[in-house]
């Protein structure tokens, strides 16, 4: 509670090693905010930021050269710290417009890798529009993005959070599809932290897989109450560590670590 703004990056990025950057879904962020995030995270932190909703849910995609051409240019100076750009399309974009969004992945710089996320049923019943979508991802290998709210809608919770969280998150058949080398799961949890677990034992094969051929995986998590996300990312990365031994131990949050002196300490 008592840590500054300022210090809330550096402190997070000692126990994870990518977030998702919604700050740029927004605004695009000034050249002093880029230069500060580079300073505080690890050289192997990886940021997963949005596209600016100007373009992917005012513009839809069009007559966006000149907001993209900016967004760009102000993460260019984290360009070896970036991990996937995160295109997430409104609800209403539907099949018919897969066509847009080819235009749009034509003009996109080889430089970055990016992954998309869809949120109109057009795309998770197994029809044409799925079929499209899916043969236009795997053209540019940019991975579609697995969106698991199974836990937040399975949950019995009748908590404010939990009702709000479910009035806003898609209730959408779990596509799993990955084509490319940076497939990325966004996991919602439910109050329940037995079924949250046998949700994610999906993902343990999964993550197992991908990393076995040689994919990096993303994998984001959520809660209806996010003060409760730390735990569901500690309950189930032990799950992919039962798959996985070679994972490394995650590290204890910061205000966990104490020096010789008793005094908490980061570094």
């Amino acid at each position: 509670p008592d840590t500054a703004s300022s210090d809330k990056l550096k402190q997070y990025a000692t126990v994870f090693n990518t977030v998702e950057g919604n700050t740029t879904f927004y605004a695009i962020p000034s050249e002093a905010s880029v230069a500060a995030w580079a300073e505080v995270v690890p050289a192997d932190f990886r940021f997963c930021f949005k596209f600016p909703k100007a373009i992917t849910h005012e513009l839809k995609l069009t007559r966006c050269d000149e907001i993209l051409a900016a967004f760009f240019e102000r993460i260019q100076p984290l360009k070896n710290k970036l991990g996937p750009l995160m295109i997430q399309l409104p609800p209403s974009f539907d099949g018919s417009a897969v066509p847009v969004l080819a235009q749009f992945l034509k003009k996109l710089p080889a430089m970055f890798r990016y992954v998309v996320e869809v949120r109109h049923p057009d795309f998770f019943n197994g029809g044409p529009a799925q079929a499209e979508l899916e043969q236009l991802l795997a053209r540019y290998r940019i991975d579609r993005l697995c969106f698991d709210t199974r836990a937040l809608f399975a949950s019995n919770d009748t908590s404010e959070a939990t009702l709000d969280a479910k009035s806003k998150k898609p209730n959408l058949p779990l596509i799993d599809l990955a084509d490319a080398r940076t497939p990325m799961v966004r996991f919602i949890g439910g109050a329940n932290r037995d079924a949250n677990g046998e949700c994610w034992a999906h993902w343990v094969n999964q993550v197992a897989g991908w990393l076995n051929a040689g994919r990096e995986p993303y994998l984001f998590l959520h809660m209806a109450d996010n003060a409760d996300t730390p735990q569901l990312a500690r309950d189930l990365y032990r799950q992919l560590q039962e798959a996985l031994p070679a994972l490394p131990e995650l590290p204890q949050w910061p205000a966990s670590r104490q020096g010789d002196d008793g005094q908490i300490s980061l570094f």
